[in-house]
């Protein structure tokens, strides 16, 4: 945390030099507060710790003025990448523990090649209790306890439960802005750099219709995808109406994106997002709410078809066809319960 927080400084006094595009990328860190209400992610908040277009890693301070919001820290409402520490590169898994403000690189698993072994684990959760902040160890305060889940490539995992069962908060301690009570949370290194988190109310900056589909990169010289395939996926996401309104990808609009949006469309094309992107783990935090089932089941469908992982909260029964195992919070006492599904209607392995 305290070499965290010398970058931040860092970047506080650069951040005069840095233009004005840079700065309008930027959005404040969430903290949890006492005044805990779980909405399902509305307010989950994203850090995006390495640039896309940056080989360097958190742990690297660059000297280069032109690269203070790049390269050292990117706060972001839907994208993390998530590097371990350069000084051990060799390191298999990123850990956040309980007893430890920063990540590690602690506990190691033997390297495997994720393209090629579908029983590879991204993501291992270990003992994981979470409390609401500021109660004391009451069984009453636990929003999950003594918690074990192995999310493996290409093994969807949906989390289910009632309002305030902490199925966000499982997210947010995930992405390491929520303190464990208890255990550890390790990504795998080979995908730690390629981790979306989609969150229900999608975050957009100023500017053109690309822009908003290449967010959190900075880069917008079509090193991410062309055209014509970007059409594709407006069209997948039943958005081709809004390039017609943008006058194309590269006009920008002289109106606020919040204000011309409805929340279906924010969160479809927060999709398209995500298809660009191609991440190898998607984190979901009632990402469809808003949209019908139909168009869910299409957004979905081309995840899994690009071979996405996905770890997803959501409350409808239709999601379970995307997905092979279930966690239910029951929001008592921090019970949970995880299973199987037996036969997934959707064809989920590629």
């Amino acid at each position: 945390m305290c070499e965290l927080r010398e970058k931040l400084e860092l970047y506080q006094e650069n951040k005069n030099i840095a233009d004005d595009r840079k700065k309008t990328l930027l959005i404040d860190i969430d903290e949890p507060t006492t005044d805990w209400d779980d909405t399902d992610g509305d307010d989950f908040t994203k850090i995006v710790q390495d640039s896309p277009s940056s080989n360097s890693t958190i742990s690297t301070v660059h000297s280069s003025v032109t690269h203070t919001s790049a390269d050292l820290i990117q706060n972001s409402a839907d994208f993390c990448q998530l590097k371990a520490d350069s000084h051990n590169k060799s390191d298999d898994f990123m850990q956040i523990s309980a007893d430890s403000s920063h990540k590690t690189a602690d506990n190691q698993l033997q390297s495997v090649d994720i393209l090629h072994n579908s029983n590879v684990t991204l993501l291992e959760l270990r003992n994981i209790s979470l409390q609401r902040p500021g109660c004391t160890n009451d069984v009453s305060s636990y929003l999950i306890q003594n918690f074990n889940l192995d999310v493996k490539f290409r093994r969807n995992v949906l989390i289910m439960g009632p309002s305030s069962s902490g199925k966000s908060s499982l997210l947010r301690a995930i992405r390491g802005i929520w303190p464990l009570s208890s255990g550890h949370i390790k990504f795998n290194s080979q995908s730690c750099d390629s981790v979306f988190f989609l969150p229900q109310k999608p975050f957009f900056t100023n500017g053109t219709l690309r822009e908003q589909i290449y967010y959190p990169s900075l880069t917008l010289t079509s090193t991410l995808t062309d055209d014509k395939t970007i059409e594709n996926l407006l069209g997948i996401a039943d958005l081709t109406g809004l390039l017609e309104r943008c006058h194309g990808l590269d006009t920008e609009p002289d109106w606020n994106w919040y204000d011309v949006l409805s929340p279906g469309e924010a969160q479809r094309l927060a999709f398209v997002r995500l298809y660009v992107h191609k991440p190898v783990l998607a984190v979901l935090d009632e990402a469809t709410s808003a949209i019908s089932q139909d168009v869910e089941k299409k957004l979905y469908g081309e995840c899994v078809k690009m071979g996405m992982t996905l770890l997803s909260v959501g409350h409808r029964e239709s999601l379970k066809q995307f997905h092979h195992q279930v966690l239910t919070l029951t929001g008592s006492r921090g019970e949970w319960i995880l299973q199987d599904l037996c036969q997934p209607t959707a064809t989920v392995d590629n």
